[in-house]
């Protein structure tokens, strides 16, 4: 997933796709389980969190994608920011939810700041 946009700009790019900031209604970071991955929509089987603290617990849970789903007022986009599957709470999976909520926090200010210059 490429995400490019620049500040204070009404349209983002998602893989060279424009969209507008504006009709932006809700950006979700999620957790899909891996094995779902390709065969149904994107984050359609979420993995609900989990506690990978010790190797043998490891071993029973799932791995999953890390992803954005960004929904607007007549459709939804979702895509993966996880590159390979990870595991809950490792710092594989840190890591791509940190990548995923800077993306999140990025629209949601461009979205704010659109709509201050609308009101202005």
């Amino acid at each position: 997933m490429t995400i490019t946009m620049k500040a204070k700009d009404d349209v983002f790019y998602l893989d060279g796709q424009p969209y507008s900031i504006a009709d932006v209604r809700k950006v979700d970071v999620l957790f899909e389980d891996a094995k779902w991955k390709g065969k149904s929509a994107p984050f359609v089987h979420q993995i609900a969190g989990g506690g990978t603290s010790t190797t043998a617990y490891a071993l029973f849970e799932p791995k999953g994608y890390v992803g954005l789903r960004i929904q607007w007022n007549d459709q939804i986009l979702a895509d993966y920011v996880s590159e390979n599957p990870v595991y809950h709470n490792t710092d594989a999976y840190r890591k791509d939810c940190e990548k995923a909520r800077d993306i999140q926090r990025k629209l949601l200010k461009n979205q704010r700041l659109h709509n201050q210059k609308r009101e202005e």
